[in-house]
């Protein structure tokens, strides 16, 4: 189940400028672009899928899309994003299992305890990647991580318009394998009062990787000037961002399954 996972890729829709036209054929989807001839992607290849722009999707294919688990998220370019989230009838086992963490005080601190130090990680890990003179061996404070990267960003507005770009890469991503797990992706701890409330509390571990890509697109040689003076989201920043995305899309689905077998090692020690 873990290869067959991993051997799936995302399904990138991206518009770049002459519109683009998504329609199921059979167990696949067909995709045209003008004055190009078509390309028939079978979903058994695909384990998520992002659209940006004018892209023309047609209701079957969504349907083929959910029908085989396959979450789909729909970014604009006013800062939202919209996900499409697939039934997951075979969660029920795993749902009752996630709910009753909630009784016991203990597996409840585990949890919170399993988030944090992960989440601690990252943000040593990202902080030695950005800042080389600066060796970070001591647990950090989030007012203390924050602050490093504020001496990094361009601007706020700038940082946030890549930073949830990356974000939405990374939470489709998280929903995908809880999907796989068979694990309900709205019952959190952290985030319990809200939908995705599980995709949302492990997110919370990864946030550190979405500011070190965000400040890779900035210092790395791919964002041009011209975005800085008129911050524009086109395709060729949605490509920069991508192809950066799937370089380390091996490393974050190895790191992802270790925080999920995190979570069911605290899953099994619930007494029914």
């Amino acid at each position: 189940m873990q290869e067959e996972y991993l051997n799936k890729k995302t399904l990138y829709l991206v518009d770049k400028g002459t519109g683009l036209i998504v329609r199921r054929d059979g167990p696949s989807v067909l995709i045209e672009k003008k004055d190009r001839a078509p390309i028939r992607i079978p979903v058994n290849f695909v384990d998520k899928v992002i659209i940006w722009g004018n892209v023309e999707l047609d209701a079957y294919s969504l349907t083929l899309f959910s029908r085989h688990g396959i979450p789909v998220v729909i970014l604009n370019r006013d800062r939202e994003s919209s996900v499409i989230l697939p039934y997951n009838h075979e969660s029920t086992d795993h749902s009752k299992l996630q709910r009753r963490i909630f009784s016991s005080k203990i597996l409840v601190e585990k949890y919170l305890k399993m988030i944090k130090t992960r989440r601690i990680e990252n943000e040593k890990r990202v902080i030695n990647k950005l800042f080389k003179n600066l060796s970070i061996s001591i647990e950090i404070e989030e007012r203390r991580y924050q602050s490093l990267l504020s001496k990094i960003k361009p601007s706020e507005f700038l940082w946030e318009t890549i930073k949830r770009i990356i974000a939405s890469f990374l939470q489709i991503t998280i929903t995908g394998r809880i999907i796989s797990a068979k694990l309900n992706p709205h019952i959190g701890i952290m985030h319990k009062d809200c939908n995705y409330g599980l995709v949302f509390d492990i997110y919370h571990i990864y946030e550190p990787e979405a500011d070190l890509q965000t400040a890779q697109f900035f210092y790395s040689g791919g964002c041009k000037p011209s975005f800085i003076n008129q911050p524009e989201i086109t395709h060729e920043e949605i490509q920069i961002i991508t192809n950066r995305f799937e370089k380390k899309r091996m490393d974050f689905y190895h790191s992802l399954d270790m925080t999920i077998s995190e979570l069911f090692s605290i899953m099994r020690k619930v007494t029914p």
